[in-house]
């Protein structure tokens, strides 16, 4: 069962229980192991008996949904620890070692699915990035290739735009320029709109 953080849970929804010979028994619902105020996964413990005292017991899993209040909350951990007080580069290249890269785009919270399994695909990387330099007051923007494949982060520093890539693997960190990025072995050719971004020249 997956609930919303604070809810009001009715345990027993989906459950029952049955003899084969008295048919639906009552049981009950211990949720002392719940915490519904907490983004997690708990177990609820289900027990019934039949007439002649008979028992059965079993778990059900219950998973409390994290909230916004939670990204924030570790997102700001994260960037306490490790970025506070960092440069555009230093910001991008600790995102790169620290949150290694899969196939995922982190479901419907890819901030808190790259954080809490220190993984995720590029467009994780860009958005916890971009998270980061807005926190630090660094004017950015996102940048995708025009068939949505890949994501960075377009960043002014001093005046100036580049292109800084937080994806693990042979995409080109930076700073580069708008000809360095294309020309980058991980893009293979693939462009963006240039008409829609600050050039970086």
């Amino acid at each position: 069962m997956t609930v919303a953080k604070n809810s009001d849970v009715n345990y027993k929804s989906g459950v029952k229980a049955v003899d084969k010979k008295e048919g639906n028994c009552e049981f009950t619902v211990d949720t002392s192991k719940v915490n519904i105020g907490a983004a997690g996964t708990y177990y609820a413990t289900y027990t019934s008996k039949d007439s002649k005292g008979n028992t059965a017991v079993a778990k059900r899993k219950i998973i409390v949904k994290h909230n916004q209040e939670d990204t924030n909350n570790k997102f700001n951990e994260f960037y306490n620890k490790y970025l506070v007080g960092k440069d555009a580069y230093g910001i991008v290249s600790t995102i790169r070692s620290e949150i290694s890269y899969n196939s995922s785009w982190g479901d419907d919270d890819p901030i808190w699915y790259g954080l809490t399994n220190k993984r995720g695909n590029c467009y994780v990387h860009v958005l916890l990035v971009q998270k980061a330099l807005n926190k630090a007051g660094i004017k950015n923007q996102v940048v995708k290739t025009i068939d949505g494949t890949h994501y960075w982060n377009l960043i002014n520093v001093g005046g100036v735009w580049r292109h800084y890539d937080s994806t693990p693997g042979n995409h080109l960190i930076g700073p580069a320029t708008d000809d360095e990025k294309f020309a980058s072995s991980a893009m293979k050719g693939r462009d963006w709109n240039r008409s829609a971004y600050p050039e970086a020249k």
